[in-house]
């Protein structure tokens, strides 16, 4: 539902709390946003993330695409970089999310945007 109240609205949520994927779900939000998770911020090769903020020992919801019923949750790594927040085994990221109601907009854009992608990324130390 839309901020006017159409259930028919395509909605989105912008959330630094990714552990409530099924609360949002609940109010039927269609596609969530959110970081916070750091990717894991200690991440163990086949083995998954050890520890994430609010959500404990190997947390479920710390990178990537969930998915419950119609609600989908992106989670992006961030791009925090510091002394501090050391990563292990975890790349930070920077994520282009392209929305569009015309089915041929991305057969006609996927192309241009992957380029621009590898022209602009950088590699972190």
């Amino acid at each position: 539902m839309n901020a006017k109240g159409n259930p028919d609205a395509f909605s989105i949520l912008m959330s630094h709390r990714p552990e409530y994927l099924k609360l949002y779900e609940a109010y039927d939000v269609d596609l969530v946003f959110s970081s916070h998770a750091h990717g894991r911020q200690f991440l163990f090769p086949l083995m998954g993330g050890l520890i994430g903020p609010n959500q404990g020992l190997f947390p479920l919801y710390t990178a990537g695409v969930h998915q419950i019923k119609s609600t989908s949750l992106e989670i992006s790594r961030g791009i925090e970089n510091s002394l501090i927040l050391i990563r292990f085994y975890n790349q930070p990221e920077l994520v282009l999310i392209l929305l569009s109601s015309d089915p041929s907009f991305f057969q006609k854009n996927v192309r241009q945007y992957s380029t621009f992608l590898k022209k602009s990324s950088c590699n972190y130390f």
